[in-house]
């Protein structure tokens, strides 16, 4: 997307693309499905957030949900309303997200180098001039943006690299904590649950026999796991 839209001002853009294809992890959203957003409005996205959501309102403000859904329908992708306020591809197949967003962005001229990583951003003067990949190719550039993801899911590319490149230029890196996570019970769950998906299910969260949390949604049974 940032590509598209300095592509938009005239700007020659590259993208290093780790992985051998573009996007990979957006093909695994809303369970394949491809859940893009939410139409919760600007206080209650906010209020799911630690500390309120205060290092996200600067953002919000400049570009929120309704524009990133302006931005979708711009380049082709049909999108769906459902229950909770969550938005899909009316497809129902998250790789269509990730095709629409490489098909414009190769129409407008952006060039993506496939299996290629970054592992260090040349700085001089508080100025990155250039990019050094694996292979030792050097990338040069006016400017760049960091956008590896976070590290959550390393077959798709979210390996982390972002907060190497980062801490390598000078950025204080806070500890990283998984935050979406499986359940594993302590007992193995019958071999017939598995594949099995509930709707409008409640689950709590008990902590020494006290009940901490609640929460109504979806819950699949996975390998022996929840999720």
């Amino acid at each position: 997307m940032a590509a598209i839209k300095a592509a938009d001002t005239g700007i020659n853009c590259i993208i290093a693309e780790s992985m051998n294809k573009p996007a990979l992890k957006l093909g695994l959203t809303g369970k394949g499905r491809g859940n893009i957003t939410n139409l919760a409005l600007y206080k209650d996205f906010l209020s799911h957030f630690n500390n309120r959501g205060r290092f996200l309102k600067t953002a919000f403000k400049s570009f929120f949900n309704s524009d990133l859904l302006d931005f979708l329908h711009s380049i082709g992708l049909k999108t769906v309303n459902e229950r909770g306020g969550r938005v899909f591809t009316a497809s129902g197949k998250a790789p269509e997200i990730s095709r629409r967003l490489v098909k414009c962005a190769l129409q407008k001229g952006v060039k993506i180098l496939e299996n290629t990583r970054i592992v260090k951003l040349k700085n001089k003067d508080n100025y990155c001039y250039a990019a050094l990949t694996t292979n030792n190719q050097l990338i040069e550039a006016e400017a760049f943006i960091i956008a590896t993801g976070g590290k959550s899911y390393p077959l798709t590319g979210s390996t982390g690299d972002g907060y190497k490149l980062a801490k390598d230029l000078g950025h204080k890196i806070k500890p990283l904590y998984p935050s979406l996570v499986a359940l594993k019970p302590d007992k193995k769950l019958p071999k017939k649950l598995e594949g099995l998906t509930l709707k409008n299910i409640e689950a709590s969260l008990l902590i020494d026999g006290k009940k901490t949390e609640s929460l109504m949604g979806e819950m699949s049974f996975l390998d022996g796991h929840l999720a």
